[in-house]
C-alpha cells in the first residue's frame, strides 16, 4: 500500500499517475508547452474552415487541410467576444429557462448564484470580413501547395486507393501503417498487423 500526500505543494497528480500507471515519458509529452494538439482555431479561421468543409474533401485532403488551418490560426488573433456565437438577446432567451433551477441549486449549496451572462455589453462576433477570408484562404492554398504536403497527399490517396480497391489491400498496407504509427517495423507481440 502506498500513501501519498495530495496536499503537498510539490505533488503533481498527473505526474504521479503517469509514473505509476503509464510510461513516464507520457507526462513529459503532455507537459510540453511548444505543442498543443487540441488548440482551438481562431474564429475567422474556423469560419473559413467551415466553408472549406462544405466542399466535402476526401479524407487525406481533410487531414492535411486541418493541419494547415491549425498552423494558420496562430497568425489571426481573436478580438474580445469572437468566441461568443450568439447575440445578447439570443443568449438571454436560451438561458432564461435555467434561471430558476440555478437559483434553487445555489440556495441548496449555500453559494451565490453564478451569472450566466457576465456583462450586458458582451461583444458578439460581427462576422467574417472578405479581406480576412481571402487572406486566410490564400495562406491556406500556399501551405497546401508546399511540396511536402503535395507528396504526403499523393501518398495518402494512393494508400487509400490500394486499401479500397484491392481485395487484400488493408492487409498489404498494415505493416507499413504499423511502421508509421510506431516508428518501427514489425510486430513484437506476434499479433495480426491489421488496420482497424
Amino acid at each position: 500500500m502506498t500513501i501519498r500526500n495530495l496536499a503537498a505543494d510539490d505533488f503533481d497528480v498527473a505526474k504521479d499517475f503517469c509514473a505509476h500507471f503509464l510510461d513516464p515519458a507520457c507526462y513529459e509529452q503532455a507537459a510540453r508547452k511548444d505543442y498543443h494538439a487540441d488548440a482551438r482555431l481562431t474564429r475567422a479561421v474556423l469560419e473559413v474552415k467551415r466553408i472549406y468543409n462544405r466542399l466535402k474533401p476526401d479524407r487525406p485532403l481533410a487531414l492535411i487541410a486541418a493541419r494547415c488551418f491549425r498552423e494558420i490560426s496562430g497568425r489571426f488573433n481573436d478580438r474580445p467576444g469572437c468566441q461568443v456565437f450568439a447575440s445578447l438577446a439570443a443568449r438571454r432567451d436560451f438561458f432564461s429557462p435555467f434561471a430558476a433551477g440555478n437559483e434553487a441549486l445555489a440556495a441548496r449549496q449555500h453559494i451565490a448564484t453564478l451569472p450566466v451572462i457576465t456583462a450586458e455589453s458582451e461583444p458578439a462576433w460581427s462576422g467574417l470580413d472578405m479581406e480576412t477570408a481571402v487572406e486566410i484562404y490564400l495562406r491556406f492554398r500556399m501551405m497546401m501547395d508546399r511540396p511536402t504536403n503535395r507528396i504526403e497527399l499523393t501518398a495518402r490517396r494512393l494508400a487509400n486507393a490500394i486499401m479500397k480497391r484491392l481485395p487484400s489491400g488493408r492487409a498489404m498496407l498494415a505493416p507499413s501503417a504499423l511502421c508509421i504509427a510506431n516508428s518501427g517495423c514489425g510486430s513484437q507481440t506476434g499479433k495480426s498487423n491489421r488496420l482497424t
